[in-house]
């Protein structure tokens, strides 16, 4: 990822570990409440949640690898496999691991330029399209639950105060529908949209 600095890379990655933990803070927070929970202002736990920032080649190989698309996309969240939250030590089964999302930075900084805010703005979008997926929302199951996860976007990036409706609402209004796919079995989940050398942080 050449085209940004070391010092560029270190304080978007700074910036989004801060953004996805309101995130993870916020869904879960719209989670509560379309269940009723009104009366409870946090998450009901800690969460983990993996954040990776790379370039189109690096997204490139995880897209052909478990999707079977030989093409880069813009951002990837990856579920944790039960199997690896079972060989994880009792003590820390109190953390709710959520999974990996991955953003494409090379992808993110296109469709910002052509939506026409900032990099950051981007890659909030996609980290919150991405912590949906890892929440239980797919929109690939039918129009009732494309419909709900673009809802849940819009929600979370309208009550955290930042730019756009979402990544679903993008896509519809370009004419690029957004793909998402899942594996199973003892394979890691994975879910996508179409359109890593690179940093990395955690939140």
């Amino acid at each position: 990822m050449s085209r940004w600095t070391d010092p560029e890379l270190e304080t978007l990655s700074e910036e989004l570990y801060h953004d996805a933990k309101r995130i993870v803070q916020e869904v879960a927070q719209y989670l509560l409440l379309s269940q009723g929970e009104t009366d409870r202002h946090e998450p009901p736990g800690p969460m983990e949640l993996s954040v990776v920032l790379c370039d189109d080649g690096h997204i490139r190989e995880l897209n052909a690898e478990w999707r079977g698309k030989d093409e880069p996309t813009d951002v990837l969240s990856f579920e944790m496999p039960e199997d690896e939250l079972d060989e994880l030590p009792a003590a820390e089964l109190p953390v709710a691991v959520l999974g990996d999302v991955i953003v494409s930075l090379d992808t993110a900084a296109r469709q910002a330029a052509e939506r026409q805010y900032s990099l950051r703005d981007e890659c909030r979008v996609l980290l919150v399209h991405g912590v949906l997926h890892l929440f239980g929302f797919d929109h690939e199951l039918g129009d009732e639950e494309a419909a709900e996860m673009a809802a849940a976007e819009a929600h979370v990036l309208s009550k955290l105060g930042w730019a756009g409706r979402g990544l679903i609402s993008a896509a519809s209004e370009s004419g690029d529908p957004h793909d998402s796919s899942r594996t199973g079995g003892q394979e890691r989940e994975v879910a996508a949209h179409g359109s890593a050398e690179g940093c990395g942080g955690g939140a």
